[in-house]
């Protein structure tokens, strides 16, 4: 029978290879988005949260592992027991917000993205 160990390790595992597997697709995607192109410069991928983004990391509080949510640049406004929960929740706030999501480790990753890009119509001569 599975203990509660072994259900926070699978957990914890396949947070791992959520997070893992962002910061792959990014990296490889901003080094194909910082190169010119045909059509001229592109400009290269966002690595830092903007305003209004929001972030999760985790800190030590009474000694106690927690993961702090806050919506960048502010101070934190949640705190969750389990990176699950703070994942799951981030994703939820920035979907709602249409903003990114971004886990802060040693590095920014981009957890999800739900910005509405606003295109301007090209001008007619």
């Amino acid at each position: 029978m599975p203990t509660t160990r072994d259900n926070d390790e699978e957990r914890s595992a396949r947070i791992d290879r959520l997070v893992e597997q962002p910061r792959t697709q990014n990296a490889n995607s901003e080094m194909r988005r910082g190169l010119p192109s045909r059509e001229g410069d592109v400009m290269p991928a966002r690595t830092t949260p903007e305003d209004g983004d929001i972030v999760v990391r985790k800190e030590q509080r009474e000694g106690t592992l927690v993961y702090a949510l806050h919506t960048a640049p502010g101070a934190d406004q949640y705190l969750l027991r389990n990176r699950d929960e703070a994942v799951a929740q981030a994703l939820a706030f920035a979907k709602r917000q249409h903003v990114r999501a971004w886990c802060a480790d040693d590095e920014f990753v981009l957890l999800g993205t739900f910005r509405e890009e606003h295109v301007e119509p090209a001008r007619s001569s």
